[in-house]
């Protein structure tokens, strides 16, 4: 017994370890009954044991990183949270359609489309025309509606019987700004309103190629409801229905299968497609070819 705690004494303990007695690697003899004993508390973890020192350090360390951070103001991130998946077969809840579609079922689909043509059309460029015809050649010109719609054929006009030719009084005026000094066609903002309430989707199309930017100035002073304004091929617009004066676009709309309106017009009298005498007719023709 005085053999054993001399040795527990030198801090050896019986577990069956490697321990270092004074310089030695021994073995210690295994407990009788092939268990070990109880595990006492050594020196090593009493209160002024080498580990509970190192507790301490730690616990300090950690309450000087706190501090730090609340004098400077961090604090951890925010723990990440997961996106909640659906599982399989179950649809998310239903969203907003995209701008300037609407939502059929469960499909996405295209707005009722209209293209409506500018000149004689939606704007007068007759009267405009006229208006610089008789301010520029003469206040006595008769200057009629023409009965074609090529204007070199129009009798009572500055061209009539001189050397002049319809584009060259056509170019004269738009640079004195034709293009800015016509009318909206009677009835045809309210038309176009009244079309926009019934979500139909209003596009310009022309052919003129030297407006500039006049066209679009010409839409937003006057506050037609239109989503944009195009330029160049009339049958390549993706369009419903069609609103010319054209009779040569017209016949190739028809042979297409597409549906138009036109104005009564002297010059479009005898073109496909549907007429409509005033503006005020077109939102309840929309309305029929729609079947609503």
């Amino acid at each position: 017994m005085r053999a054993g705690r001399s040795r527990r004494r030198k801090g050896v303990r019986h577990h069956g370890r490697t321990q270092r007695i004074q310089g030695d690697h021994r073995k210690s003899a295994p407990h009788r009954g092939g268990r070990r004993p109880r595990r006492r508390m050594g020196s090593d973890h009493r209160a002024g044991g080498r580990h509970a020192v190192a507790d301490r350090r730690d616990r300090a360390d950690r309450r000087t990183a706190c501090d730090r951070r609340r004098r400077h103001g961090r604090r951890r991130p925010a723990r990440r949270i997961r996106r909640r998946r659906h599982p399989r077969g179950a649809r998310p809840r239903a969203t907003a359609p995209a701008a300037g579609r609407v939502r059929q079922g469960d499909r996405l689909m295209r707005p009722y489309t209209l293209a409506v043509d500018l000149d004689n059309t939606l704007a007068d460029y007759t009267g405009a025309l006229r208006r610089f015809a008789r301010a520029g050649y003469g206040a006595d010109l008769p200057c009629p509606d023409p009965a074609a719609y090529d204007f070199d054929l129009a009798d009572g006009w500055p061209w009539s019987g001189t050397g002049l030719t319809f584009w060259d009084v056509h170019s004269a005026a738009v640079a004195r700004g034709l293009y800015e000094d016509m009318d909206p066609m009677p009835g045809a903002r309210d038309a176009l309103m009244a079309l926009d309430r019934m979500g139909v989707r209003v596009l310009a199309a022309t052919s003129r190629t030297d407006d500039g930017d006049a066209s679009r100035e010409w839409l937003d002073r006057h506050a037609m409801p239109v989503a944009a304004l195009l330029h160049g091929d009339k049958t390549a617009v993706d369009a419903d229905l069609w609103v010319d004066d054209d009779p040569r676009l017209l016949a190739r709309l028809a042979a297409a299968g597409r549906t138009a309106l036109h104005p009564a017009h002297a010059y479009c009298a005898g073109a496909p497609g549907i007429v409509f005498r005033d503006w005020a007719e077109a939102p309840g023709i929309v309305a029929r070819l729609r079947g609503l």
